[in-house]
């Protein structure tokens, strides 16, 4: 696997680019790849490269949760999901009896898709709930649920996916030429090791975001009491990712310098040189606390007005919203 770092978006998207446009080693029928953090990144990922490549005839967006359970073949059944719905029902109206109709549905809609992720995308920590293993507290409410649920599924229904990440699974590869991560927001090390299993003879490469190419934010920084939240959660799940890939990876560093031209470009460079600098909030940079999403949407419409009002040759092209 070949890891490309850069704090710039736009470095990444030629690196993908130029992967394309490359000459591939397999049949020039095989599509390559593309694999997103969701589908809004794709859209726009799919009018960058466009822009670049001219057409994306050849090349398949989705997501690392479909990709994992295209090439595993392990997509769950409609019985598995009804099953762990019902299942999920029965238990939640036991333990709460006196919740009103329409709470009760709720919750357990919410509580049937946290599940339903997690025998995608974190099976082996069913795994080590069904063998009773230590777990983090802030699972515990989940882990004590997860043991309740278990006896009214099939067979150790995680099983088939742990499995098949120990497996290369060439034949379905054989469908997959060139395969690219752009950008993803969180990679488990579950489908680290899924990713590696299956790329050892496909071509594969990662590219990620960072805000610095000196990994400051792994380093306990993110605890310090001077430290924003939002900037904490921001890079949270980075330093997550660049702590999974290790040091046992080749990795390209793409990282620009970066011009302060306003706000946010002299925040993105102090991020770039770990210092803390006095930085003026202008309109490049907009924090809104909204107490419901109709709030957001009407604080959304008024930037985009003015945003499109003061430079009247911006487009919608122009424009990505996430």
């Amino acid at each position: 696997m070949q890891c490309v770092f850069s704090n710039d978006l736009n470095t990444l998207v030629e690196t993908v680019a130029r992967v394309l446009s490359s000459p591939s080693e397999v049949s020039p029928l095989t599509p390559d790849w593309i694999i997103v953090p969701n589908q809004d990144t794709g859209r726009w990922l799919q009018i960058q490269l466009t822009d670049r490549l001219g057409s994306l005839c050849n090349a398949q967006l989705t997501t690392l949760t479909d990709f994992i359970l295209d090439v595993s073949g392990t997509r769950p059944t409609e019985q598995l999901y009804s099953d762990l719905y019902w299942s999920i029902a029965t238990l939640w109206r036991e333990h709460n009896p006196e919740l009103q109709e329409a709470d009760y549905l709720q919750q357990v809609t919410q509580l049937f898709q946290l599940f339903q992720r997690y025998l995608i995308e974190r099976p082996d920590w069913l795994l080590t709930w069904d063998q009773h293993l230590p777990s983090v507290p802030q699972m515990a409410q989940q882990a004590k649920l997860w043991q309740q649920i278990r006896p009214l599924l099939p067979d150790a229904p995680y099983a088939s996916m742990i499995d098949a990440i120990k497996e290369p699974a060439s034949e379905r590869l054989a469908a997959v030429g060139r395969v690219v991560v752009f950008n993803p927001d969180r990679l488990s090390s579950l489908a680290l090791e899924a990713l590696e299993a299956w790329t050892h003879n496909t071509p594969c490469f990662l590219c990620l975001q960072s805000p610095s190419p000196s990994p400051w934010f792994t380093e306990g920084s993110l605890e310090l009491p001077d430290t924003h939240p939002v900037l904490a959660d921001l890079c949270r799940e980075k330093a997550k990712i660049l702590s999974a890939l290790g040091d046992d990876h080749d990795v390209i560093e793409g990282f620009v310098h970066i011009q302060p031209t306003n706000g946010l470009s002299q925040l993105k460079q102090a991020l770039f040189d770990n210092q803390h600098r006095s930085i003026p909030i202008d309109s490049s940079v907009a924090l809104v606390a909204a107490t419901s999403p109709t709030q957001e949407v009407i604080r959304l419409k008024h930037w985009i007005t003015h945003w499109f009002n003061e430079h009247p040759s911006r487009g919608l092209r122009d424009l990505h919203i996430v």
